[in-house]
């Protein structure tokens, strides 16, 4: 049994991961596979690791979006992120990332952040982010530049509304990426949702739109997405 098959297999025994991450496993892919799944099966409350895993179901798309952050002494900060899209034509688009961050005061970092996409070089980026908290907002601003010529510019938004009802909670969300290189847009993928969380899980329905800004033709998918924090 080779090396790729056995790591297969064992990540799909992986809680929360499950065939989404496994449909297609590459090279590049290894690494950040590895790295999920010992944090997935590693204590949260042990190691002082927060951590999430989103399923996204759609007609035509399948998304799995694995996220793990902690600090590193008072300043430093590290977060993982691995992202792996289904498609109609198959087989699983990988982004994974590392970000080491640096406050400096007031909700601001310094970010130094690597990728490691399945589909191009691994590359690092060089950049800030917020966040910021006001009564049931919360929001979260990151802004990078890739390192070396030809830099490409990425800023991503993220904001939730969150509102109690009773024992349970509203959330509202936006998630919107978009890519630059010069004036020109390359990317954008905008994620909208809207769920009830209970106990650390959200169930809710989703809008996912790519390439409003950058393509002729935006495609539009209407998705089911459940969230656990752990």
């Amino acid at each position: 049994m080779t090396i790729r098959k056995k790591i297969h297999e064992a990540a799909e025994k992986v809680p929360y991961i499950g065939d989404i991450l496994t449909t297609e496993i590459s090279t590049k892919g290894l690494l950040s596979l590895g790295l999920a799944s010992y944090l997935s099966l590693v204590p949260a409350s042990v190691e002082g690791v927060d951590m999430s895993h989103e399923l996204m179901f759609g007609k035509d798309i399948k998304v799995s979006d694995f996220k793990a952050s902690g600090g590193l002494g008072s300043k430093m900060g590290y977060f993982f992120r691995s992202t792996s899209t289904v498609g109609e034509e198959g087989p699983a688009d990988t982004l994974s990332l590392v970000d080491l961050s640096y406050s400096l005061g007031g909700g601001l970092d310094l970010v130094l952040e690597t990728q490691f996409p399945s589909f191009a070089d691994t590359h690092s980026r060089l950049g800030f982010q917020y966040f910021g908290e006001h009564k049931d907002l919360a929001t979260y601003v990151l802004a990078t530049q890739t390192l070396g010529k030809g830099p490409e510019t990425a800023l991503l938004l993220d904001l939730e509304y969150a509102m109690p009802i009773g024992d349970k909670r509203l959330s509202i969300g936006l998630e919107s990426l978009t890519e630059f290189t010069g004036s020109s847009c390359d990317f954008d993928e905008h994620k909208y949702r809207v769920g009830i969380s209970k106990d650390g899980t959200t169930f809710g329905i989703g809008r996912i739109v790519q390439g409003e800004f950058s393509e002729e033709k935006p495609t539009y998918e209407t998705v089911l997405f459940v969230e656990k924090e752990f």
